[in-house]
């Protein structure tokens, strides 16, 4: 596997295009592609995905889609 990461471990590749595709005119990416292009566990992806689903904000909530 490729690692994301520059020559500083702690600094993500400043490339995130290897993580996104396209459908239509949505550009889209995976959970999992976030975690690993910002060094953050998969869970806490998903908890936070999980709070912008409940979010009161409806700016937030119509631009997470499923």
């Amino acid at each position: 596997m490729t690692s994301v990461h520059g020559p500083d471990a702690e600094t993500p590749n400043d490339d995130l295009t290897v993580f996104i595709s396209r459908d239509g005119t949505q550009l889209i990416t995976d959970s999992r592609a976030v975690a690993l292009a910002f060094a953050k566990r998969h869970a806490d992806v998903l908890r936070a995905i999980k709070a912008m689903e409940a979010s009161v904000h409806p700016e937030i909530r119509e631009h997470h889609q499923r």
